[in-house]
């Protein structure tokens, strides 16, 4: 791996082969996956057949234009 450029920040976004963008993925996790709640915050997992795991978020139409 090359060295970053001097004064050049590496990406702090998610690349799209680590996330979940699929409709269908979200119902599946929800479905089939474990649940579990914190005060804030609901948190689907369900394991994939992937090198690497992958993240969605939705958020509540509770939160206005979120």
């Amino acid at each position: 791996m090359a060295a970053p450029l001097a004064g050049v920040r590496p990406s702090e976004g998610l690349p799209r082969s680590g996330r979940i963008q699929k409709r269908a993925d979200f119902l599946l996790t929800y479905e089939n996956g474990a649940k579990t709640h914190g005060r804030f915050v609901v948190v689907f997992v369900r394991g994939n057949d992937r090198e690497q795991s992958r993240l969605g978020v939705t958020v509540t139409k509770k939160l206005g234009n979120a």
